[in-house]
């Protein structure tokens, strides 16, 4: 649930909002004032709630600025929406953000979710998401080794979140459980300050992680439940890698908005290529700029379509590419391990590990020489994908 406080000199006009933000089911008014607060009272509310966003009456423009003012000094990150239950009210007081006429649980909750977003500042520097172009690309397989080599080559303090709620895998890979599971730590989000951490991540291989249970009955998160969830463990470690399910609603957007770096999880194979153009221009449709996004290139061989003419093809820049070793995975999978680092496959995701951790420039390219057999198989493959690409309709 979202938290906020509510301040007009009209009990009548509060009592008319508390009944729309109660009616929006996702709102929860931990403090009213009837009557204008006194300073203490508003450095109290600031200090002690855990709040979302301010409610304030628009027809006292002194108490308007002056909540502004104690805000911008002790409440940063808190959202401030202005209201009025007469048109025109007293304008828009310098606010960017007012809730429209007449009241509504739809238009209540439209603006309290922009104006959230906007009172936090994004992109969260230290955040990155996965996802891939459909099922199967290898985008679990990706996370779980980054994080591995972010935490024992280059030494930080990660987390790996893994928000694939209904069909995620991490748990099975790792041979691990968490007490409360990804789903369980979701619905109470907006009480992270007061949950005990450890029972929400379980730690190996130096890495915390957050696993789903794949629980069924459980609620369906809400946007503001993995801004919460975000908010709260940014400061708190070096790198935040989320691995987003395949389909992104609403809600699980949220992530990607909030992530510095959104990486895209591709195959060479046509289809996949295609579903990554699709992917890009949802993402760019979000609002996520072409510029915070990267394609991953997995499972590469010789003979497919060469990095470069990837990135040229596509229009997006290159994160890191691992060569296919179907072998390496399935052992480590087997062994409860990661890829071992002496690998083609466990070099490549340490280059991507050290790029994130701008330590090392990330590989992008096979590192095996081709016979010139393989280097012209795969020339004319590369030419097939690329006129498949280029003929796909816009």
């Amino acid at each position: 649930m979202l938290h906020a406080l509510l301040i007009s000199n009209d009990a009548a006009a509060a009592e008319l909002l508390s009944r729309v933000i109660r009616q929006t089911g996702q709102i929860i008014l931990d403090q009213i004032y009837h009557s204008e607060p006194t300073h203490y009272q508003i450095t109290r509310s600031f200090h002690t709630l855990p709040l979302d966003v301010a409610f304030v009456d628009l027809r006292d423009r002194a108490q308007v600025e002056l909540i502004q003012s104690e805000m911008d000094q002790k409440a940063k990150g808190t959202a401030l929406v202005g209201f009025s239950t007469q048109p025109g009210g007293a304008g828009n007081a310098g606010l960017a953000y007012m809730l429209p006429l007449p009241l509504s649980p739809a238009g209540v909750i439209d603006t309290v979710h922009r104006a959230v977003r906007s009172a936090l500042d994004r992109p969260l520097g230290n955040v990155v998401s996965l996802v891939s172009t459909k099922g199967g690309a290898g985008a679990t397989s990706v996370t779980l080794n980054v994080a591995a080599h972010l935490s024992k080559s280059f030494k930080k303090n990660v987390l790996v979140a893994e928000a694939d709620l209904r069909f995620g895998t991490m748990s099975d890979w790792i041979n691990a459980r968490c007490i409360q599971s990804m789903g369980q730590t979701l619905a109470c989000a907006d009480s992270c300050v007061s949950m005990i951490w450890p029972r929400h991540v379980c730690r190996k291989f130096g890495v915390d992680w957050m696993l789903t249970g794949r629980e069924r009955n459980l609620p369906r998160p809400r946007w503001f439940d993995y801004h919460h969830l975000l908010r709260f463990v940014a400061p708190r470690y070096d790198y935040t890698l989320v691995d987003l399910p395949h389909f992104l609603d609403e809600e699980a957007a949220e992530m990607v908005h909030l992530s510095q770096t959104v990486f895209v999880v591709t195959t060479a194979e046509v289809l996949s290529l295609r579903l990554a153009r699709q992917r890009l221009d949802e993402l760019e449709s979000l609002g996520v700029p072409r510029p915070r996004i990267r394609l991953l290139v997995n499972r590469l061989e010789s003979r497919d379509l060469q990095p470069e003419d990837i990135r040229r093809t596509l229009g997006c820049e290159l994160g890191g590419v691992f060569p296919n070793d179907y072998p390496a995975v399935s052992r480590a999978i087997l062994e409860g391990e990661f890829v071992r680092e002496n690998s083609r496959l466990g070099r490549a995701y340490r280059s991507c590990a050290g790029a994130l951790a701008g330590e090392t420039r990330p590989t992008l390219d096979l590192e095996s020489a081709r016979s010139l057999f393989g280097a012209l198989l795969g020339s004319r493959r590369a030419s097939a994908v690329m006129s498949a690409l280029l003929a796909q309709k816009q």
